[in-house]
């Protein structure tokens, strides 16, 4: 009713048109207000949708650029993968190689310890080879030693000593049974050993005996120089001409008497003995180890 009332034609005087003005003018105003409200909801919804289309916009960007920074993320990864993928194979290789060089090392060190170990039982079959020989060549040989060195002394001289001691002593030995009489080399300072070779093995062990029962039975006044003939005094000792391994061991061995392990050491046709008391059996010192565990007995 109220739209016709709106729409209804004007005419009349001015004063109703007027009126007519005045009745017509809420049905204008509603009219306008629709069409604001209209239009403000058109414009609302327009910006609705814009900002839809905005965020919308911004959603897929940021999705993209997700996606884009994955997709970096995800090269990266695969590249340090692949990269850790192809150390990871060179170390199994150089593992591999270590592990093989390793093996031929142990083969090869474990064939020059059996090739040293055959070598060393050679050598020590030499040694004790040479040893054999050299004790074998001084059966017949004794040494004196600190014995004084005379002006002009030569082998004639050296004989005449020797000779004399040997008279001294009580032992039988005459001037055709020395072989060979002289000193071996020493410190220039030091008082060389005389060596005397004698033709027989006997012929020395009768010296080596008859100076030991002169140095027993006379105990206050034992064998020295002027028992050669000499016009000094100095002590004089007469014993086996030892090779150097013996000589090492009888120097040893007497460390075992000084530290009151053992009461008696001497040596007998090259060997060396040592001896507990005067009711224990002798024993024969054949190398440094045996030594070692004597002391440690």
């Amino acid at each position: 009713m109220s739209s016709a009332k709106c729409l209804s034609p004007k005419y009349g005087s001015d004063s109703d048109l007027v009126i007519t003005k005045d009745k017509d003018a809420p049905c204008r105003e509603a009219i306008l207000t629709r069409q604001k409200r209209k239009r403000a909801d058109e414009d609302m919804s327009t910006l609705i949708s814009s900002e839809l289309k905005t965020f919308k916009t911004e959603i897929l960007e940021l999705l993209q650029t997700w996606r884009s920074e994955d997709e970096g993320k995800h090269k990266k990864w695969e590249s340090t993968l692949s990269e850790i993928k192809s150390t990871t194979q060179d170390l199994e290789k150089a593992m591999n190689f270590i592990s093989t060089v390793h093996d031929e090392m142990c083969i090869r060190l474990n064939n020059l310890e059996e090739k040293t170990k055959v070598q060393d039982e050679v050598i020590s079959a030499l040694k004790n080879e040479v040893e054999h020989l050299q004790r074998e060549t001084r059966k017949s040989v004794l040494e004196i030693r600190n014995v004084p060195v005379e002006p002009n002394e030569n082998k004639t001289t050296l004989g005449t000593a020797v000779i004399a001691l040997c008279k001294t002593i009580k032992s039988d030995v005459s001037a055709s049974e020395i072989k060979g009489i002289y000193r071996i080399p020493g410190k220039r300072d030091a008082v060389k050993p005389l060596i005397v070779e004698l033709t027989t093995k006997e012929s020395k062990l009768s010296i080596l005996t008859a100076a030991k029962n002169y140095n027993k039975s006379n105990k206050s006044v034992k064998l020295n120089a002027s028992h050669m003939g000499l016009k000094q005094t100095t002590p004089i000792y007469v014993s086996d001409h030892l090779t150097p391994l013996a000589n090492r061991l009888f120097f040893l061995a007497r460390d075992l008497v000084k530290s009151q392990l053992f009461k008696y050491c001497w040596t007998t046709n090259g060997k060396i003995f040592v001896k507990k008391n005067d009711e224990a059996s002798a024993v024969l010192i054949q190398s440094e180890s045996q030594i070692t565990q004597l002391k440690s007995a």
